[in-house]
């Protein structure tokens, strides 16, 4: 089993080194800004930060005309949905690294594109001198048997599985994900990634004064709405013991039906003039918020957050995250969110304490999770480099 790397609009362009295409090194992807994707944002942040010597082929499967005009310089190419035109076009390009940067409804709305996953193990099996590089973001599900969809993942995890048994690195974003696919990985070639965040500091953290009481909470307003029910007693406990004096609620608002459960949490925990609704704001006002803020508000469990860019983008401005999840657990970066018990009790170390963490967290993205140890480790796959 492999363990963790030891250690909001996307505005990046994507910066590719000049000159014509060479090589064969080809990048599989959904779509790219400036459709809104957050694999789109990954990929994005992923080409600025390679530095190849060579102009990769970037294949996608929707958009290509969009991007092309955000984007003249990568002159990206449609795919056609179809094993054998996919098999063709790599033999066109001459592949020999290709990777596929993989969430399964990025290219099939039923989340079962067996046109790509059986195309590219053709490629491979065809080409065995080729590399091969899979970044699965996401894996198959398992629908109860009289699901619709039950065979179609039956065959999905079958197609997944067969492919990454051909890869020369198998990337995955959890711990979860690892277990799942593990039997089927040669020996070594599986590894736990982190997703990073799209959310890029303005500022060094610790180099913008936090202002005492001021929360923040973002993300996408299902989970915003499921990190308020969870922690709603405590914000009532801490707004009258002295410690929140505003929460500010940053993220697109999505349906009424969430609107008004989002604001009925809200009003149940706070008075009107402790939160602030902000809806979707600039990625660099954003960041701004949470070079400002003391704490962040996260609701997902202690094994998802190498695939949270709300823990991310927390850990790379240095934010203190408060969570019920972890408490107990010692190793990093676990041991440095903050229950509100500890809020509670608030002893008289804490205000050292936070500081301590907010400079561990920050450290910790930046060995493991920041853009450039990221794109390291995809040229430590020996797959893009820059010979």
């Amino acid at each position: 089993m492999p363990t963790p790397i030891d250690s909001a609009t996307q505005e990046t362009r994507i910066g590719l080194v000049s000159g014509t295409k060479e090589g064969g090194v080809v990048f599989i992807i959904p779509q790219l800004p400036p459709a809104v994707c957050g694999l789109g944002d990954y990929s994005t942040l992923l080409l600025s930060n390679l530095k190849l010597a060579r102009r990769p082929h970037i294949l996608v499967a929707n958009g290509a005309a969009e991007t092309n005009a955000a984007n003249p310089e990568l002159s990206v190419e449609q795919l056609e949905r179809s094993s054998s035109s996919l098999v063709r076009k790599l033999e066109e390009i001459g592949a020999s690294h290709v990777v596929l940067e993989y969430v399964g409804y990025g290219y099939q709305s039923r989340c079962c594109p067996l046109w790509l996953l059986n195309g590219l193990r053709k490629w491979r099996l065809r080409n065995p001198e080729g590399r091969l590089l899979l970044m699965l973001m996401e894996l198959w599900f398992a629908p109860a048997w009289w699901k619709p969809d039950f065979l179609l993942q039956h065959l999905h995890r079958r197609a997944l599985q067969k492919l990454a048994a051909t890869a020369d690195r198998v990337f995955v974003s959890t711990d979860g994900y690892a277990r799942m696919i593990q039997d089927c990985v040669p020996p070594g070639r599986l590894r736990i990634v982190p997703v990073g965040t799209n959310i890029l500091p303005v500022a060094s953290p610790g180099s913008v004064p936090r202002k005492a009481g001021h929360w923040i909470l973002f993300g996408r307003q299902g989970s915003r709405i499921v990190a308020l029910e969870k922690l709603l007693p405590w914000l009532s406990k801490l707004r009258a013991a002295g410690h929140v004096s505003l929460v500010q609620v940053a993220g697109a608002r999505e349906n009424d039906g969430f609107n008004r459960t989002e604001d009925r949490l809200l009003a149940s925990a706070l008075p009107s003039e402790a939160y602030e609704i902000l809806g979707r704001i600039p990625s660099a006002e954003l960041s701004r918020l949470m070079l400002e803020a003391e704490v962040g508000l996260y609701s997902q469990g202690a094994g998802a957050y190498t695939k949270s860019t709300i823990f991310m983008a927390y850990a790379s401005h240095g934010l203190n995250i408060l969570s019920l999840d972890m408490r107990g657990i010692k190793e990093p970066p676990h041991c440095w969110v903050t229950h509100p018990l500890e809020w509670e009790e608030n002893g008289a170390d804490f205000q050292r304490m936070l500081i301590d963490r907010s400079a561990k967290l920050s450290g910790w993205f930046e060995e493991t999770a920041s853009w450039s140890r990221i794109a390291s480790l995809y040229r430590e796959g020996a797959l893009v480099g820059n010979d």
